[in-house]
């Protein structure tokens, strides 16, 4: 953690955790880890970062038009 990091406490359903455990262990992550990096993806997302943030996490902008993602899909 950076030196202005601030601890967030909150509580979640025992489900949840379970399948927050489940993402975060597939992609090599700590629990706290995955959770940052989701808010921070739910964060850029929705404006609230910088555009270099928004890029970093390849969170497409308003302006970018959407990609298809089936890959030779009609």
């Amino acid at each position: 953690m950076s030196p202005k990091s601030k601890l967030v406490e909150f509580r979640v359903e025992p489900e949840i955790v379970v399948v927050i455990d489940e993402v975060a262990n597939h992609k090599g992550l700590s629990r706290s880890a995955y959770i940052r990096l989701t808010l921070r993806n739910e964060l850029a997302r929705l404006s609230y970062l910088p555009a270099a943030t928004k890029k970093a996490l390849g969170v497409a902008s308003p302006d970018t038009p959407p990609t298809n993602q089936n890959n030779g899909g009609v």
